[in-house]
């Protein structure tokens, strides 16, 4: 029964490891995308032709449009990692409740 209870814990423990990992990615995905965003719209005309980039209006509202959808995208990700967090966590707690009225 110790080696479900440690079994439980790094089973728990590599979970959260993973949702650290992807909170880390989503939040330079988002670090990114804002900073992509702040660029656009930073960039005149003037700017983005000396660059040799020749976009119409048109063009960079639609990027900014892909990128606010890229962000969309990843807040509803985050929403859904942290969904199966709490759901984790919810059968965790059963777990640990279950294993308490055992060991009492």
């Amino acid at each position: 029964d110790q080696r479900d209870r440690s079994s439980d814990i790094l089973s728990l423990d590599a979970k959260f490891r993973y949702l650290d990992e992807r909170t880390g990615e989503l939040k330079l995905f988002i670090e990114d995308a804002v900073a992509t965003v702040d660029q656009l719209r930073k960039s005149s005309a003037g700017e983005l032709h000396a660059l040799g980039v020749r976009l119409s209006q048109e063009e960079r509202e639609k990027q900014l449009g892909d990128v606010v959808c890229r962000i969309a995208a990843v807040a509803n990700e985050q929403r859904l990692v942290d969904g199966r967090l709490g759901a984790n966590l919810s059968g965790v707690e059963d777990r640990i409740a279950e294993l308490r009225s055992v060991h009492k």
